[in-house]
């Protein structure tokens, strides 16, 4: 089946980030900062589902914060330290994404929240257009790796399962979309967005 459509992770594809970071940062402000750095990076992931899920709302999450690690410091500080992991865009977001656009039906679908979408939304202003739609998990109530999640992409942009791939740095967002017969592309730190393109343009009906 040839590829029409192609779903893209935000983070970690299009944009740089570091969650050593924003665990760092955390610890800086907390008396518990020996278990912070101890963290794993899937526990630093994990931590704020209920968040990227819009289930629960920026002070709630803040407070959550404070009460976990026994952070004591004002609101920006703690906004800061979280923002911290947000790097910036790669050089070349916004032209390979042009790229992709001439051959394929593009969006993104991002894990995310409301802090981080304050803090990156300006950045992106010339980006997300160049995408047919974008979609941010705290304004949609579901999260990857959720079945319901790319179902609900699929059926709003008419995306044929078998002729769509998923892209993501994080192997365990893939689940839900392999379950449904997306195929799945693991996009480490040893890929580049034009390789990425190169490879899928000459994929085959192999599953990835």
């Amino acid at each position: 089946m040839n590829v029409k459509n192609i779903i893209f992770d935000f983070g970690g594809v299009f944009y740089d980030v570091d969650y050593r970071r924003t665990i760092e940062a955390l610890a800086i402000l907390s008396p518990e900062a020996e278990n912070l750095r101890a963290m794993e990076l899937n526990d630093i992931l994990d931590m704020p589902e209920m968040y990227e899920k819009g289930l629960i709302d920026s002070d709630t999450f803040i407070n959550d914060l404070r009460k976990q690690y026994s952070i004591h410091s004002p609101e920006h500080f703690i906004i800061d330290a979280w923002n911290a992991m947000l790097i910036g865009m790669k050089p070349d977001a916004i032209s390979m994404a042009e790229e992709f656009a001439k051959l394929y039906n593009i969006v993104i679908l991002s894990n995310t929240n409301e802090i981080h979408f304050e803090k990156f939304k300006d950045e992106c202003i010339d980006f997300f257009p160049k995408f047919q739609d974008v979609f941010f998990s705290h304004e949609i109530g579901m999260r990857k790796p959720d079945m319901g999640i790319f179902d609900f992409v699929c059926r709003k942009m008419k995306f044929s399962h078998e002729e769509t791939i998923f892209i993501d740095d994080n192997i365990k967002n893939s689940s839900g979309a392999l379950k449904m017969g997306i195929r799945f592309i693991h996009f480490d730190n040893k890929m580049n967005l034009s390789g990425l393109l190169h490879s899928i343009r000459n994929i085959t009906h192999n599953i990835l």
